[in-house]
């Protein structure tokens, strides 16, 4: 399950990702993640993840982990701050996809 929530005048995204991650899980995400940032300027916004209630994916599921990682950092956001998830075997697999991926945002214990 996820939410997104653009606060224009904060001038913060945010997507909240939690359980486990599917394939169609991810393919709604993206198409609502990219109809949301449509109308603003990432570059003046800061991207939170809050991962902190996601479960550990299933090898079928990591490449939608990278991708989502990849476009997170193609969008050009000033600042991605990724929440860490709650599970320490969720956070092995994000910090790896992180590395694989070369992600350029921050890991934070909290938005």
């Amino acid at each position: 399950m996820y939410t997104l929530k653009l606060d224009k005048v904060k001038k913060v995204f945010t997507a909240t990702v939690s359980g486990f991650i599917t394939p169609e899980m991810g393919e709604a995400f993206v198409k609502d993640y990219d109809k949301e940032i449509k109308g603003i300027n990432a570059k003046d916004f800061t991207l939170i993840v809050d991962s902190k209630d996601l479960k550990p994916s299933p090898k079928e599921s990591i490449p939608i982990l990278k991708g989502c990682f990849e476009f997170y950092m193609k969008d050009g956001f000033k600042e991605i701050k990724m929440v860490e998830a709650s599970s320490a075997t969720t956070n092995m697999q994000l910090k790896r996809v992180a590395r694989e991926t070369n992600f350029t945002g921050n890991f934070v214990k909290s938005a």
